[in-house]
């Protein structure tokens, strides 16, 4: 009979080399920290009257997982004006989440000059008029932020927010 010989050392390495693959494995594969906080999303769309048009035809902004501190999220959208005068335009925001319409900031602009500004709850009443030449097109800039003081109020909110825009025609244009 022929002695045999033992295995028990290769044993021993396949087995610490499977346990380090394992572990390694483990690491690569594991979920980053995070700050424990959900952001906020939020979606600007459109509502146009029949004497503008509007481009983008969706949504025109899409802000997701906003915290407080980090940098507004901007979208802009062009008007035009289809009517058989210039119209003057103003905005209001219809938020479908009241908290977070408190929590969130937006800021409407319009040719450098700044429509309305504050809480998107405080944005339901109508922003200041833009003024859009008959057949031409102008762009509506809006930013979306949480304020760094925000405490609560945003954490895994959603917000579809539309924009209700509402032309009315100069008297000297009719």
């Amino acid at each position: 009979m022929t002695k045999q010989r033992s295995n028990l050392p290769l044993r021993i390495a396949g087995l610490v080399a499977g346990i380090i693959l394992a572990a390694s494995f483990l690491l690569a594969w594991r979920v980053p920290a995070s700050s424990g906080r959900l952001g906020a999303d939020m979606r600007l769309v459109a509502l146009v009257p029949g004497e503008l048009t509007a481009t983008p035809k969706d949504f025109f902004l899409s802000a997701r997982a906003m915290k407080p501190g980090d940098p507004p999220k901007t979208g802009v959208l062009l008007v035009r004006n289809i009517t058989t005068g210039a119209a003057d335009v103003r905005v209001k925001a219809l938020p479908s989440d009241p908290t977070l319409a408190r929590a969130a900031r937006m800021e409407l602009r319009s040719g450098g000059r700044v429509l309305a500004r504050g809480s998107v709850a405080a944005l339901r009443t109508p922003s200041r008029p833009m003024h859009i030449p008959l057949g031409k097109a102008v762009k509506l800039e809006a930013r979306v932020w949480i304020p760094r003081s925000a405490k609560h109020g945003y954490e895994a909110r959603f917000a579809d927010v539309t924009m209700d825009l509402h032309a009315e025609l100069q008297k000297d244009a009719r």
